[in-house]
């Protein structure tokens, strides 16, 4: 069983509560400008690295990249989210939803003794970004590691950009009468 990866940022707990005691307005303008531009482009980049990967096969795994942010905590993800698949069935009112990626069998069918498979990429984009050892080892092919790193000095950019624009906004009251989205 793999085991995770555990990362502790010193402060980050003082840094969360910060957070939380700010203006909506400046949560919602460091949110605006600078947490969720960085989870695209971190999302996006991952996505171009494996799309340059030469062991790319079915494209689930990059299907399942994705960002998500939590805008009252500031708190950001991008990485393999959780996909799943709704089959219709006929008679029924609503389909049934399988957790991860189905392949269609013979003739489009859903069962598994059709030759239908079920993808999860939650369950092996760890391998493809580590690699693994074994029958069929694989050497690792980083793709997330890579793609947050690239925007390490962008975030911090963008973060300092926030400052101007938040006093602006703040002054005049709000995002309207800053002129419009306040985007730099």
């Amino acid at each position: 069983m793999a085991r995770g990866t555990r990362i502790e940022i010193r402060g980050l707990k003082e840094a969360q509560r910060a957070f939380a005691r700010l203006p909506d307005v400046a949560r919602e303008t460091w949110n605006e400008l600078a947490i969720e531009p960085t989870l695209k482009a971190i999302a996006q980049q991952a996505k171009q690295n494996l799309q340059a990967s030469p062991s790319i096969r079915t494209g689930s795994l990059l299907r399942a990249i994705g960002w998500s942010l939590d805008r009252r905590t500031g708190q950001g993800k991008a990485g393999i989210e959780r996909v799943s698949t709704t089959i219709a069935i006929p008679g029924r009112r609503r389909g049934v939803r399988v957790r991860g990626i189905v392949v269609p069998g013979r003739g489009g069918s859903a069962l598994m003794s059709q030759g239908a498979r079920v993808i999860r990429p939650g369950r092996y984009g760890h391998l493809v970004e580590f690699g693994h050892a074994g029958r069929r080892a694989a050497r690792p092919e980083p793709f997330m590691r890579p793609a947050a790193a690239s925007q390490e000095s962008a975030f911090l950019a963008r973060s300092r950009a926030v400052g101007p624009v938040l006093e602006r906004r703040m002054a005049g009251g709000g995002a309207a009468s800053a002129g419009g989205t306040g985007l730099l």
